[in-house]
C-alpha cells in the first residue's frame, strides 16, 4: 500500500495542476507566503498535502497567469520541436508553410489538456502521444512528407490523418524503408542485362 505524502514538492504541484515546473515554483511560493501569514511552519519548496486538499489552491493562479503559463509551455515545446526536427534545414527543403503546419499540429497534440486523443481511431493517453511526438526527428518529417506526397487516397479529416502519420512515424519508418529496399532489390534481380 502506497503511503500518502505529508508534503508536496514543486514537481508534485506542477503535475497536480498541469503547470510547468518553473511556474509551479511561483505557486508554491505564494502558498508558503499564505501559510507563513497564518503562522504555520513553512518548508521552502514544499506545501503540506492537507493544505492543498483543504484549500482551493488553484486560486493562486489568475486566469491570465494560467494562460501565460500555457503560452510559455507552448513556446518551450516549439523550440524543442524545432531543434529535434532541424527546422531550418527542413524549411529549405520543403518550404516554411508545410513544415510549420506539422509543427503546429504537433504542438496542439503535445500541449493538449485532454486526457486522451484519437490516434488510429483509438483513444490514446495524451502522455503517450506527447512522448511519441517528442521523438519525431528530421528523418521522420522527411518520411512523413514522402508518404504524404505519394498518397493518392481521399482524406476526410486531414488533421487527424496527419497526426496519425506523425504519431506512427517513429514506429514505422524502419520497416517502411526496409520494404522499399526489398522491393527495389527484388525488381532489380528480374531485369535482364542488355
Amino acid at each position: 500500500m502506497r503511503k500518502r505524502k505529508m508534503y508536496l514538492s514543486v514537481e508534485d504541484i506542477a503535475e497536480l495542476f498541469g503547470l510547468s515546473v518553473s511556474f509551479a515554483y511561483r505557486v508554491v511560493e505564494r502558498m508558503n507566503a499564505d501559510l507563513a501569514s497564518k503562522n504555520y511552519y513553512v518548508i521552502l519548496g514544499r506545501v503540506p498535502t492537507r493544505y492543498v486538499e483543504d484549500n482551493e489552491s488553484y486560486q493562486y493562479l489568475s486566469e491570465q497567469e494560467k494562460g501565460r503559463d500555457r503560452i510559455q509551455e507552448r513556446n518551450e515545446y516549439r523550440q524543442l520541436i524545432h531543434d529535434n526536427i532541424e527546422y531550418e534545414i527542413l524549411c529549405q527543403s520543403y518550404g516554411t508553410g508545410r513544415v510549420e503546419e506539422l509543427v503546429e499540429l504537433m504542438l496542439d497534440a503535445i500541449c493538449s489538456t485532454k486526457t486522451y486523443q484519437q490516434i488510429n481511431g483509438e483513444a490514446v493517453p495524451t502522455q503517450v502521444v506527447k512522448s511519441r511526438l517528442l521523438k519525431v526527428g528530421y528523418e521522420h518529417i522527411q518520411y512523413v512528407f514522402f508518404s504524404l506526397d505519394r498518397s493518392t487516397s481521399k482524406v476526410k479529416n486531414i488533421r487527424q490523418y496527419m497526426l496519425t502519420v506523425l504519431y506512427n512515424a517513429p514506429a514505422t519508418i524502419n520497416q517502411f524503408y526496409d520494404a522499399e529496399v526489398r522491393h527495389d532489390m527484388y525488381w532489380g534481380k528480374d531485369i535482364p542485362d542488355r
